[in-house]
């Protein structure tokens, strides 16, 4: 049975760094990617053409797809983030993240911008919660 999500976080990064050193920060960021992405074209097609519209890609820029697995520790549920990365000069320039689960990419920004990304956007949004009122 196929479950539909909607995207709730996305961060935009400039990082500008080597190849080797990019996927380095990406897998000491706890960042595991999956070999068959297939399955995430519709959201890759949706997350594309939404950060055209609002100008946080340019339309004809060449961006790369990657899917990853990240979990924040053992025994600790697995969370899908969608990844676009561009290149540059032989550097990886641009890289855009989007978690299926909120409150990931929080706690991604902070390992990330320790390794030198610099973000340029951030939006986390979670869920709101149901009061119960009772009188």
């Amino acid at each position: 049975m196929l479950r539909a999500r909607i995207l709730r976080s996305l961060g935009l990064y400039i990082v500008n760094k080597d190849p080797e050193v990019f996927w380095l920060d990406v897998d000491v960021a706890g960042l595991q990617k999956l070999r068959h992405p297939e399955k995430y074209k519709g959201y890759f097609l949706t997350l594309k053409r939404w950060l055209s519209e609002y100008n946080l890609v340019d339309p004809d820029e060449a961006l790369e797809e990657a899917v990853f697995v990240y979990s924040r520790g053992e025994g600790e549920g697995k969370t899908i983030v969608l990844m676009f990365y561009s290149m540059r000069r032989g550097k990886v320039y641009k890289v855009v993240l989007a978690p299926l689960k909120p409150g990931v990419l929080k706690t991604l920004d902070g390992l990330l911008e320790r390794a030198g990304w610099r973000r340029k956007f951030l939006l986390d949004m979670k869920p709101a919660r149901h009061l119960s009122l009772t009188t």
